[in-house]
């Protein structure tokens, strides 16, 4: 684990072995125990995943829509595996992700390779709150507002959970919730960062409850 991680970093997450893996910079923020399609063209895409598929796997560093980048050492960016590549059937190749877990980035960018980079895989959230047997964070009720209101969110946008939600354990857990949550957001890369480097999920659920109360509050008459 990098010494230059932050404390609470380093005690919570789970110590795994360093990555050099090709990366992508994206707009579309996926979190783990997702689907993700990104579209791209050229020779840098098309080398990436060719080196992806012989890795066994990408790093996806978060990008906003201004051009800012989260590839500062610390930084949390995600592993995907390819699942599928469709080379010809659309104008752009189309790469089908799972993402699998977070990332920390090891270097910054400035010493970075220019096809690569250098992370470990973290489980910050996840072990949070299904690795500690003394406080675990509880499965959140399916009456709570993070779930209804990203339920009424996804199918606002003609989504909904997945046919076999009910078969993962997860599924309503804190930190499932929150990723979701985080994936639709328009909030600021440095907040998502923040948020995603806090040991566990209850910032992010916090925060996220603060959007809520405020956007009730913005549509109520007033008296």
């Amino acid at each position: 684990m990098d010494p230059g991680l932050p404390e609470s970093v380093r005690l919570n997450a789970m110590k795994t072995q360093p990555q050099t893996l090709p990366y992508l910079l994206t707009t579309e923020h996926g979190m783990p125990m997702s689907q993700l399609v990104i579209k791209g063209s050229g020779l840098r895409f098309t080398q990436t995943i060719a080196d992806g598929l012989r890795a066994g796997g990408i790093w996806l560093v978060m990008q906003d829509k201004c051009g800012t980048v989260a590839m500062a050492k610390g930084d949390i960016m995600m592993l995907a595996r390819i699942d599928a590549v469709d080379w010809l059937s659309d104008r752009q190749i189309v790469l089908n992700l799972h993402i699998q877990a977070e990332g920390i980035l090891h270097h910054d960018a400035a010493y970075a390779s220019t096809t690569r980079l250098q992370g470990e895989t973290i489980a910050l959230w996840s072990q949070a709150t299904l690795g500690s047997p003394a406080s675990p964070l509880p499965a959140l009720d399916t009456h709570d507002v993070l779930v209804t209101r990203l339920l009424q969110s996804w199918q606002a946008q003609g989504r909904s959970l997945p046919d076999d939600h009910q078969a993962i354990p997860m599924t309503y857990h804190p930190h499932w919730i929150c990723w979701r949550w985080l994936e639709i957001l328009p909030i600021s890369l440095a907040t998502k960062q923040r948020l995603l480097k806090h040991p566990t999920p209850l910032l992010c659920m916090r925060y996220i409850k603060k959007i809520i109360r405020h956007s009730d509050l913005s549509v109520q008459p007033l008296r």
